[in-house]
């Protein structure tokens, strides 16, 4: 299995325009899975949705998501497909090559559900009730 760096990762996340292309990937991947779930997609979740948005538009990385500062991104696995195995880091977290649900764009990263069983601090629950990783969170890491 190929060791990646997971700091190309991290720094190819910190790019804003990246940050901006996923989180509308991942914004139409979260709707479809709400809706597949069948969650009634209410005024409510309808604006945190928008506000994901408003927010990372706004305030860039300083506010992504809106939920962690830096290089967070939605990781959880339901709202991926076509996911492959493409290496794993130093500390053992598989990275994987995928597409958010709904989305033509290829991305490489993790498992939000992985990385709660070995770093569980980089992985928050969104109030949308999907999985979000800081990335900087894995740099920190001493095992």
């Amino acid at each position: 299995m190929e060791i990646v760096d997971i700091n190309s990762v991290i720094a190819k996340i910190n790019d804003p325009e990246v940050q901006k292309r996923a989180l509308v990937a991942s914004r139409r991947a979260i709707i479809a899975q709400l809706k597949q779930d069948g969650v009634e997609l209410t005024p409510e979740v309808i604006t945190s949705l928008i506000n994901i948005q408003a927010n990372a538009k706004d305030e860039g990385t300083a506010a992504i998501l809106g939920v962690v500062v830096g290089a967070a991104l939605f990781c959880d696995i339901r709202l991926k497909s076509d996911i492959q195995l493409k290496g794993r880091t130093s500390l053992g977290i598989n990275l994987y090559e995928f597409s958010y649900k709904g989305a033509p764009e290829r991305w490489l990263g993790v498992i939000a559900q992985e990385v709660l069983e070995i770093v569980p601090d980089a992985v928050a629950e969104h109030p949308t009730g999907f999985l979000i990783v800081d990335y900087n969170k894995l740099l920190d890491v001493r095992l």
